[in-house]
């Protein structure tokens, strides 16, 4: 459904008040200015191994984002923002999975406050990579998580990790952040035991 320029300042100012059915008339609205960017970043994404779905959930989520924090007292119109916002989003995407092929996996950053794995199991009293720590990692991971815990050991580069699994850079990176979380549970359980 096609709004003329006049309708469009009425459909905005109502986005601001988080009306549903309008901001679903707006994603309609946006629609072509999304699928151009997802467009404009397709190949970029299969070169790096970023899976088109995923891609499109991230502008998915960009949208959304734009439109809960879309300020109409700026002098910015609504389809703007919401396009710079999901060509920023992709663009993160896109610079992350390049960051994932070209990087030791061990020594990657995989969070905002810039630990690495390695920095991550460093960083504890006792170390994750043998006695009771370990056996008890090992014992929560699944086998796909175990193989990939493994190739992190043995300091393989993402994208070699991914070749030899059989997998793209970003399932790799989902599955050490799952190893992350689950070695910081057990760290976290372990000082709550020490404290009782």
């Amino acid at each position: 459904m096609g709004y003329n320029d006049d309708v469009f300042p009425f459909l905005t100012s109502m986005v601001c008040e988080s009306n549903e059915d309008v901001i679903n008339e707006m994603y309609e609205k946006c629609l072509p200015s999304i699928s151009f960017l997802l467009k404009k970043y397709h190949g970029l994404a299969l070169k790096y191994g970023v899976d088109e779905s995923d891609l499109q959930q991230e502008a998915m989520l960009a949208f959304s984002k734009a439109v809960n924090t879309y300020d109409d007292t700026k002098n910015a119109k609504l389809i703007t923002f919401v396009s710079l916002c999901v060509e920023r989003r992709l663009q993160k995407v896109i610079n992350k999975a390049k960051a994932l092929q070209d990087n030791l996996s061990l020594e990657y950053s995989y969070d905002d406050g810039g630990t690495s794995f390695s920095d991550f199991l460093a960083s504890s009293d006792v170390s994750f990579l043998d006695g009771v720590y370990f056996e008890r990692l090992v014992s929560c991971l699944s086998s796909f998580e175990l193989d990939v815990f493994n190739c992190l050991k043995k300091d393989l580069k993402y994208k070699d990790i991914a070749k030899l699994l059989d997998k793209s850079p970003k399932q790799i990176d989902n599955t050490i952040q799952r190893i992350k979380n689950k070695a910081r549970v057990i760290f976290k359980e372990d000082n709550d035991e020490r404290e009782v």
